[in-house]
């Protein structure tokens, strides 16, 4: 039973990534998405491979990997965020990346520590009786823990609820996303390792499952915005887009390449007087 809500869990993971690829395969969100999915069906295979180990070396190689694996689950999925919602703020490098590096780094440090034999975080070096491990806590475990839950819980979500504030038209699928996200964490909390470790392994089924329905139901990955901004990108002409406020929320290369790369969330007329531009627009004009 154990193994088999594991398999179910893979099953639909790759149904899910499968049919996102076969959307657009050459879109960075649909790539984003399968990259996702395969990071979480790595997780499943160590689960198995935890379950159904034979040997003491075999069981505690693997689970060294399900939490890093998982700290690189919630960087996949802020930036799913961004490139899905906030596509202007996800082709910011800059910030992409500064977004990423926090749990990038806590990947890095339980690799370390695990690995490494430092035990900081976790302890492996502890059997019970009938000779299976018991994975006990180090003295940075209590920060580390208070982390994955800010990054990994509250982050994304705070995020998605600016994206329904912002936004009515992602409303609904915000709010599925920030279900599953929810219902995950609680699920992980509630089914831990030693209890029910299969459960554990799959307690992030609810968002996956709020992915594959956001999926089908808004069709956020579908081809045609894809293809329409891939187009509008390709102009040879200068292409902005201002909010109420003039301030510049997309440009696409023909337009940064007459300013300069970078003029996201610049009012217009700094843009165009960064760029030796003498506007004459008067404020009647503008109105």
């Amino acid at each position: 039973m154990n193994l088999l809500l594991i398999l179910l869990t893979m099953v639909l993971l790759t149904a899910t990534g499968v049919y996102v690829l076969v959307q657009d395969w050459r879109a960075t969100t649909n790539r984003l998405f399968a990259l996702f999915a395969l990071n979480a069906i790595t997780l499943m295979i160590v689960g198995v491979l935890r379950l159904t180990g034979k040997s003491k070396e075999e069981i505690w190689f693997v689970h060294g990997l399900t939490s890093p694996l998982l700290a690189i689950s919630s960087w996949l999925l802020v930036w799913l965020i961004l490139a899905i919602f906030i596509p202007h703020r996800y082709a910011q490098k800059s910030l992409r990346w500064t977004l990423a590096a926090p749990y990038l780094m806590m990947a890095l440090l339980l690799i370390l520590d695990w690995y490494g034999g430092f035990d900081l975080i976790r302890r492996s070096d502890t059997f019970t009786k009938d000779g299976m491990r018991i994975f006990a806590i180090g003295p940075l475990f209590p920060l580390v823990m208070t982390l994955y839950v800010l990054s990994g819980l509250l982050v994304p979500i705070v995020m998605l609820l600016v994206v329904a504030r912002r936004n009515r038209a992602a409303v609904q699928p915000a709010m599925w996303l920030s279900g599953g996200i929810a219902l995950s964490f609680g699920a992980g909390a509630l089914f831990g390792e030693r209890t029910l470790p299969a459960l554990n392994y799959a307690s992030m089924l609810p968002l996956y499952l709020a992915f594959g329905w956001v999926t089908l139901r808004y069709q956020v990955f579908r081809p045609s915005s894809v293809a329409l901004r891939t187009a509008i990108e390709h102009l040879p002409d200068g292409v902005m887009v201002l909010d109420a406020q003039r301030r510049i929320r997309f440009a696409n290369r023909a337009a940064q390449q007459m300013l300069r790369p970078g003029v996201g969330e610049m009012p217009f007329e700094e843009a165009l007087a960064r760029a030796g531009f003498d506007e004459r627009t008067t404020p009647d004009d503008r109105l």
